[in-house]
C-alpha cells in the first residue's frame, strides 16, 4: 500500500504541475464568483492554493489539518477525523469553511482537470462539484459557475438535501462555447452574472443575465439586478 500511495503521489503531482502552467500563463481566478478572493495572479498554482491551505488550517487548527505523512485531515461534526482522498495527499487541498462550518470546501486536483469538492461535516459525505459552491442567502441551494480551459464550463444549480446536493438545473450544455462570471446571489430565487465567451480577456466584462427561478423551474432570462451582501 506504502508503494501504490506513492506512485500516485507522483502521478498527482505531475498532474498538478502540468495543470499549474496552464493555469498560470492564462492567469485563470480559483472560482467566477464576484468579489472572491481565491485568485492566482501568477505563478504556480499548487503553491498558490497552497497558501490558501495554509492560512485556512492556522485559523482552525483543530477543525483542519495534514497528517504527518501529508494528508488532508478533517474533523467530522461527531469528532472524528476523516482523511480526504484514497491515493493521492498532494491532490486535495481545503480552502473554505462554510455555513457556519459545516461544509468545507476543497480544491481537487485530477489527472487531466481541476475542480471542486464540497464535504458535508455532518455525515462525511464528500460531493465533486464543477465549481466553487456558492450557497443561496438561505443556505439551502448552491450555484455553481466555472469557466476555466481544463474543465467543462458550468453553470449549475443545486438543492441541498438529506442525502447531500443534488443538481437540479445545468445552464450549458457541452457544445455551448460561454461561460459565466462575476456570480451572485441577488435572491434566493435570483442568480446574476455576467455571460462571456470562454477566450474572453478575464477582466472584460460580459452581456448581464440572470438565473430565476419562477413557476417551479430556474431560466436564464436577460438583465441583472444588484447582488445581496451575503453573496
Amino acid at each position: 500500500m506504502a508503494t501504490r500511495r506513492r506512485l500516485w503521489r507522483v502521478a498527482c503531482c505531475a498532474a498538478l504541475s502540468a495543470a499549474a502552467s496552464a493555469i498560470a500563463s492564462a492567469q485563470i481566478p480559483l472560482t467566477q464568483v464576484e468579489g472572491s478572493r481565491f485568485e492566482c495572479g501568477g505563478g504556480n498554482i499548487a503553491a498558490c492554493v497552497d497558501g490558501w491551505e495554509k492560512r485556512l488550517i492556522d485559523a482552525h487548527p483543530g477543525e483542519i489539518r495534514r497528517t504527518a505523512d501529508g494528508w488532508l485531515s478533517v474533523k467530522l461534526a461527531d469528532g472524528n477525523w476523516t482523511e480526504v482522498g484514497d491515493e493521492c495527499p498532494t491532490c486535495h487541498f481545503a480552502m473554505d469553511l462554510l455555513q457556519d462550518d459545516r461544509f468545507l470546501a476543497i480544491i481537487a486536483f485530477g489527472e487531466e482537470n481541476i475542480y471542486w469538492q464540497l464535504l458535508d461535516r455532518r455525515t462525511g459525505r464528500l460531493t465533486d462539484l464543477e465549481g466553487y459552491p456558492l450557497f443561496s442567502p438561505d443556505g439551502q441551494k448552491i450555484a455553481i459557475g466555472e469557466r476555466d480551459e481544463m474543465n467543462a464550463n458550468a453553470l449549475d444549480i443545486y438543492d441541498l438535501t438529506d442525502a447531500g446536493p443534488v443538481r437540479v438545473f445545468r445552464g450549458i450544455l457541452p457544445t455551448e462555447d460561454w461561460a459565466p462570471q462575476q456570480l451572485c446571489w441577488v435572491s434566493n430565487t435570483i442568480v446574476g452574472y455576467e455571460r462571456a465567451k470562454t477566450d474572453a480577456p478575464y477582466d472584460k466584462p460580459g452581456a448581464p443575465e440572470a438565473l430565476v427561478f419562477r413557476d417551479g423551474k430556474w431560466s436564464i432570462q436577460p438583465g441583472k439586478a444588484g447582488c445581496s451582501l451575503t453573496s
